[in-house]
């Protein structure tokens, strides 16, 4: 009988002591099976999905203007790939140099070539966000450049800025250049801004004595709200260049 009673006690305290040394044999085991392995779990596609895909223009450059939070992404995440915003970019340029607003020879231009680009999601008001690209497209020797903000939804160029470092405007050039540089802009922003007139923001312009700059600018209410307030654009013209900036 007191044998039996010392055999169930050297059980009872095998099980315990197998109960606390099992979870590191096991996984010393396992450790041992899987060395040099490196095991991943299956991860689906990241894809940016906006809940408010279908904002308006006016909407798309007050997200733009105040440029609240924004973050830098990948450019496999936005819609349009890198040669079409290169296209883009080049036939943007092409139209100010139609319409008479570059100052270097129009046979130079085909020299032109992006020379950066960088996309970016910035977070607007009322959960509406938007991804625009940011590319800089330039002559070989850096004398003339663009530098473009484009809608990755649309294609559209929301902003705009050339320089030329060696030619400029002649001082009685500068009203007619800044009512074609505010009117190539409009045209390019759609039916939204076809109520607005480049005669009308130019002739409106502040200008200093000696007319070496010019700006004019755009007012709108995009929201509708007023916490979010107006936008408004400014067209600045100098000797060099132009450019658009948003308050």
């Amino acid at each position: 009988m007191k044998a039996r009673s010392l055999f169930l006690a050297f059980c009872a305290v095998s099980v315990i002591a197998l109960g606390a040394l099992l979870p590191g044999l096991v996984g010393k085991k396992l450790d041992t099976a899987e060395q040099g392995k490196i095991q991943f779990a299956p991860v689906q596609e990241v894809r940016l999905e906006f809940a408010d895909s279908g904002i308006t223009m006016k909407q798309t450059l007050a997200i733009m203007g105040p440029l609240r939070d924004v973050v830098n992404i990948p450019q496999e995440l936005a819609t349009l790939k890198r040669s079409k915003v290169e296209r883009v970019a080049a036939e943007a340029a092409q139209r100010y140099n139609q319409a008479g607003l570059l100052l270097r020879d129009p046979g130079d231009f085909s020299r032109y070539s992006m020379v950066g680009d960088i996309t970016v999601l910035v977070y607007g008001p009322e959960t509406s966000s938007n991804v625009f690209w940011i590319v800089d497209y330039a002559d070989p020797e850096g004398n003339s450049w663009f530098h473009m903000i484009i809608d990755d939804r649309t294609g559209t160029v929301c902003s705009v800025e050339y320089r030329d470092l060696e030619n400029e405007y002649g001082s009685g050039e500068m009203g007619k250049i800044l009512e074609g540089f505010c009117r190539t802009y409009l045209e390019g922003l759609g039916e939204e801004f076809f109520d607005y007139s480049g005669a009308d923001l130019a002739g409106k312009a502040d200008q200093d004595a000696e007319q070496t700059y010019m700006a004019a600018q755009l007012r709108f209410d995009a929201w509708d709200n007023p916490l979010y307030g107006e936008t408004r654009i400014v067209f600045f013209l100098n000797r060099n260049g132009f450019y658009t900036y948003f308050e």
